[in-house]
């Protein structure tokens, strides 16, 4: 693993993002943007099918420099989400996203609070991450992470 950014899709009014979402997931992709320093980062973003979930991971791109995010259903979660995606297999969850990471030095993964509040004890014992982990992500916040071994960082608009 290069980086990886575990994103909750900003605040919404009913599916999509509110005033307050976009302004979190603008914030969100200036952090994003200025990790790389002075020159753009390689990067991947994926997103949840949800609406509010891809409109956050587009905004995100656009910061990036990307043209869209991929979608992948095993990021959805919650109640409207599609029946029995990444609940059969969070593991297998966990090595997908290291395939997915390979070849870039940004990996952005924007999901929900089941996934945000999941994913981040999984891939700390895979790939020996340290650092106190949040128990679960507010609407418009993220997970930062720099390599193996890495610290875990708090992404707050």
């Amino acid at each position: 693993m290069n980086a990886l950014a575990l994103i909750r899709h900003g605040d919404l009014d009913g599916n999509h993002l509110s005033h307050l979402g976009q302004r979190q997931a603008a914030s969100l992709g200036r952090q994003l943007r200025d990790t790389g320093g002075r020159r753009q980062l390689e990067a991947r973003v994926l997103s949840s099918p949800a609406p509010r979930a891809r409109q956050t991971a587009s905004t995100l791109c656009s910061f990036l420099g990307l043209r869209e995010p991929e979608e992948d259903p095993r990021l959805w979660s919650g109640p409207d989400g599609p029946p029995g995606s990444w609940e059969q297999d969070l593991p297998g969850l966990v090595r997908k996203l290291d395939e997915w990471s390979r070849g870039t030095e940004l990996l952005v993964v924007v999901t929900h609070f089941e996934l945000c509040l999941g994913l981040p004890p999984l891939l700390a014992r895979r790939h020996g991450l340290d650092g106190v982990l949040p128990r679960g992500l507010r609407r418009g916040q993220g997970l930062w992470v720099e390599g193996d071994g890495g610290l875990w960082r708090l992404l707050d608009p």
